[in-house]
């Protein structure tokens, strides 16, 4: 909290108290002596503020002051420590770290710009009411060629389909069904950097169960990292291009606000969870989560970072009727579906 979240350099005890929390929640990063170290100094740290707050005496208060700085300037360089940082680092970007990051950036710095990025581009979007996601086609381009991507998919698909017997396909024209809905972008952003991902879910299918072609199973997904910074942000905003324009913002951040308040509250009081209740009048469908989300050791600067931390994935998926917007909650498996937009 106090290394990544409050948006300024460590002093001191800032870096103390980081390299406690992190010994905690990875200890497996540091050495055993340095993991003794850590708790001997907490411990001389600890009896120091106490120390501070019973006595009376003014020289006792001062001296007691000394020891806790004198603690904490020793704790300095394991605070700083990238064998410390580095797996949280890589918990951050959910285990992969992008393709485009710096290797060689300090891993303690890198995770400070991604959680105060993020927390800018949420204050960003309370002003705007609205998500600030990558547009694609317009600031942000896959390195490839779109277009030349989708061509070559409803090719496949409709040899595939025409292969397996379907009349309503025609070579180039894959038969997607009476409201279409084959392709579906996701985005997600761990502060500076968004992945999005879009997939041709038939041709997806299609591969995993027909014809177990890794070929076919590459092809159907494309994923790029993209690099946000206020610029880009900035021009995409002017210029009107944010997605999401037409989803219910008022249901869709209602949820991503009480997800992130319920596992905040389940790993700190553990006390149970909230059920969620839809804004009336939306039209939305939730659905609960299915697994067990990470450690808190893990989650901490997520957390922190808000639904700009890797938390959400937002997707849509555009149909011959309309769009369906959903958020997924990445830690747990929750979603809400809007089909406002339909």
């Amino acid at each position: 909290c106090c290394c990544i979240g409050v948006g300024r350099r460590c002093d001191e005890f800032s870096c103390f108290c980081c390299c406690v929390l992190s010994c905690a929640a990875s200890a497996a990063c540091l050495a055993s002596a340095s993991r003794l170290c850590v708790a001997l100094s907490w411990i001389c740290a600890s009896r120091s503020l106490l120390t501070l707050s019973s006595s009376s005496s003014c020289c006792s208060r001062q001296l007691s002051l000394i020891r806790a700085s004198e603690t904490c300037r020793s704790l300095s360089t394991t605070a700083r420590n990238p064998a410390l940082w580095t797996g949280s680092l890589r918990s951050f970007f959910d285990g992969e770290l992008p393709s485009i990051l710096d290797q060689e950036a300090d891993p303690l710095e890198t995770l400070r710009e991604q959680v105060q990025f993020a927390r800018w581009l949420s204050e960003q979007e309370r002003k705007l009411k609205a998500f600030i996601l990558p547009s694609l086609g317009t600031e942000l381009q896959h390195p490839d060629d779109e277009a030349g991507w989708h061509r070559q998919c409803d090719e496949v698909v409709a040899d595939l389909k025409i292969e397996a017997g379907c009349k309503k396909s025609k070579p180039g024209r894959p038969y997607y069904g009476c409201s279409g809905g084959a392709y579906t972008s996701k985005s997600r952003i761990f502060g500076h950097y968004a992945v999005v991902t879009i997939t041709n879910t038939v041709l997806a299918g299609l591969a995993a169960n027909f014809t177990k072609s890794e070929a076919h199973r590459q092809l159907a997904v494309r994923k790029a990292w993209h690099y946000l910074d206020k610029a880009s942000i900035g021009r995409v905003v002017r210029k009107g291009k944010l997605p999401y324009r037409d989803a219910d913002y008022v249901a869709l951040s209602a949820f991503t606000r009480w997800k992130l308040d319920e596992l905040r509250k389940r790993f700190i009081t553990q006390s149970p969870p909230i059920p969620f209740k839809a804004p009336e009048g939306s039209d939305v469908n939730v659905k609960d989560g299915t697994r067990s989300p990470p450690s808190i050791a893990g989650l901490l600067p997520r957390l922190n970072a808000g639904f700009y931390g890797g938390c959400f994935d937002a997707s849509d998926t555009w149909t011959s009727i309309g769009c369906i917007y959903s958020v997924d909650c990445v830690l747990d498996g929750s979603q809400i579906a809007d089909y406002s937009a339909m």
